[in-house]
């Protein structure tokens, strides 16, 4: 389902609500560099969609090109109790000492109760308000528009309406929600939450630093097989609201229908009405990208830390990271006993430094001319514009032979050390055919070629 969607700044994008996993670029964006305040808007880039461009141009009078690398974490914008407090000054620190530029900004949409704990834990702040004193959306004086009238939503009567009807087990619909706070009204926004979230994307812009801004999350609709049933604390959960929105629509105790077509129609305009008002708090601010959702389908793919990084780069890809950001435990379990995060202080700490390498490799190459090219090298991992320049990832080290034919001169060669970000010159190749080169790392390295001036 494709909507359109009039901003409070004017403007109009369009965003698919029916397709619940990816990026969507709006009409206003951003681009950046560490050196000052993201630039923007983003846009696809017009020679090489791998990539975004910010519209401003490299000397050669191209298109500069902008690879995305960074770690998020799950409290980067609420707190939700499973997971350890960030303080964001010092996050947005850590993503500068590692040369990242990119984050996911993490949103949950229940208020409380996590699939990592079998009790409850709290969520805040949450995008709607709670009916009684002090939670009724007044304007908060850190945003810098105008309060929202309760929102007209066919099929919701928002509480200036009175009193929704009593649910099935006969409670008042003003009583209170699940975790004994008051209930959600649907039609009222938390003015909090969206002031937070338009200062966290805001000084992000001043570091240089793009954001994915999260429509919804899928571990706050389902249990997912762990302990703890999120859907407790969710708005849309009937116990939770005042207007009779029931999201649980096969009686199973968990929502995940709200993130499908199948959600009836009031459900569907609420969340429009949220996605709207997400647009006109940040949609002026230079660095932002919207994710539709996380994880909305249970299942995850087992990757690998260091070479997945040069994997995806050398293939193209643009990399995010979800790092746990000092958690040692999630929930009632320490996290070394899982599986999937290993020697997760070591682990994680090379993937943040060569996402790093990778953008100082980006930013060193004409980005926006290089596509893979995985048959010029026998490692088939290669980043290349053939004839000009060439970037090689050798995951077991050794010799790799490279077909650099369309150079008509010599190439200077380098090798780049993943486990220490250290380079190292090598001896200048001849270009005119096929040529191998004998890595002097003793583990995964990577091979940097670039034709010399009057060569190409």
């Amino acid at each position: 389902m494709e909507e359109t969607l009039t901003h409070a700044t004017g403007t109009t994008s369009r965003i698919c609500l029916g397709t619940l996993m990816g990026l969507a670029i709006m009409t206003q964006g951003a681009a950046g560099a560490p050196a000052g305040p993201a630039k923007g808007p983003l846009r696809v880039h017009p020679e090489n969609p791998r990539y975004f461009t910010d519209g401003t141009k490299i000397p050669d009078g191209s298109w500069k090109a902008i690879y995305l690398t960074g770690s998020h974490t799950w409290n980067n914008l609420q707190h939700n109790g499973v997971y350890p407090p960030v303080d964001y000054e010092e996050y947005l620190d850590f993503l500068e000492k590692h040369h990242h530029n990119f984050i996911r900004m993490w949103a949950w949409e229940q208020g409380g109760w996590d699939p990592w704990a079998a009790g409850h834990v709290i969520v805040e702040p949450v995008p709607y308000a709670r009916v009684g004193a002090g939670n009724r959306g007044e304007p908060d004086a850190r945003r810098p528009f105008g309060p929202r009238p309760p929102l007209r939503v066919e099929g919701v009567p928002p509480s200036d309406r009175g009193p929704a009807a009593p649910d099935t087990r006969g409670r008042d619909a003003r009583a209170t929600a699940l975790d004994g706070k008051p209930r959600y009204d649907l039609t009222k926004f938390n003015e909090e939450y969206f002031a937070r979230l338009r200062s966290r994307v805001a000084a992000a812009q001043q570091r240089g630093i793009y954001v994915s801004v999260m429509l919804f999350q899928g571990w706050s609709v389902e249990k997912k097989g762990q302990v703890g049933n999120p859907w407790q604390g969710h708005p849309f959960n009937k116990a939770n609201n005042i207007n009779g929105i029931d999201g649980d629509l096969n009686g199973d105790g968990q929502g995940p229908e709200i993130h499908t077509l199948k959600a009836p129609p009031a459900i569907l305009e609420l969340q429009k009405a949220y996605v709207r008002q997400v647009i006109d708090t940040v949609n002026d601010l230079d660095n932002v990208l919207y994710e539709i959702g996380n994880e909305m389908h249970v299942g995850s793919v087992p990757w690998q830390y260091r070479p997945w990084v040069w994997k995806s780069f050398t293939r193209g890809l643009n990399t995010a990271f979800m790092d746990l950001y000092g958690a040692t435990r999630i929930g009632d379990k320490d996290v070394n006993t899982f599986g999937f995060v290993g020697d997760w202080v070591a682990q994680h700490d090379t993937v943040r430094k060569n996402m790093g390498y990778t953008r100082l490799l980006a930013e060193r190459m004409n980005l926006a001319t290089m596509a893979p090219h995985n048959d010029l090298a026998s490692t088939q991992y290669c980043l290349a514009h053939p004839g000009h320049e060439y970037l090689i990832y050798l995951p077991d080290g050794g010799e790799v032979t490279v077909d650099v034919s369309a150079v008509q001169g010599t190439l200077a060669v380098e090798w780049f050390n993943p486990r220490s970000g250290a380079v190292a010159r090598g001896e200048n190749a001849s270009g005119g055919a096929n040529r191998s080169f004998l890595s002097p790392l003793a583990h995964d390295a990577v091979l940097y070629l670039k034709a010399q001036e009057g060569d190409r």
